[in-house]
């Protein structure tokens, strides 16, 4: 793919290009999982590719309990994942990025990026709905990874 005009100076063309390689490969590999939680009663929708990632079978309008997120989530990321939960739950933070790591339904361990909105507060502030974008960055973890070696 031809490049335009290089509009960053203190890139080469083969960093440019390498980097949009890396995003192409991102946003045509990644499966995006989505979830929307209601705080009071801890019940959450989930979509298709996260229900697959935690082998569960899906039905659009199906309620999931959010223990299952918790019992994906690896026993040492648990505890600040939930601990910025329960800063959303309570109304400290409307908007959070967390990284952990999940055993998916097929053994494998996966590195998440989940992005964390409240959309919805009760009336004493506390948060009532709340919704959470996956992005699986295992493979920009491991090129990294490889790259810093």
């Amino acid at each position: 793919m031809p490049l335009p005009k290089n509009p960053y100076p203190d890139l080469t063309d083969a960093q440019v290009r390498e980097q949009l390689q890396w995003l192409e490969t991102i946003m045509t590999r990644s499966k995006v999982a989505t979830w929307k939680l209601h705080r009071p009663s801890m019940k959450m929708f989930i979509n298709s590719a996260l229900a697959e990632l935690l082998g569960q079978s899906w039905q659009r309008e199906q309620s999931y309990p959010f223990e299952l997120l918790l019992e994906a989530m690896h026993a040492e990321c648990r505890h600040s994942a939930v601990a910025v939960m329960q800063q959303l739950w309570v109304g400290d933070l409307e908007h959070a990025d967390v990284i952990f790591r999940v055993t998916a339904a097929n053994g494998q361990v996966r590195t998440i990026r989940d992005t964390v909105s409240v959309i919805s507060h009760e009336l004493q502030g506390q948060a009532e709905w709340l919704t959470g974008v996956w992005i699986d960055i295992t493979d920009t973890v491991m090129a990294i990874i490889a790259w810093s070696e």
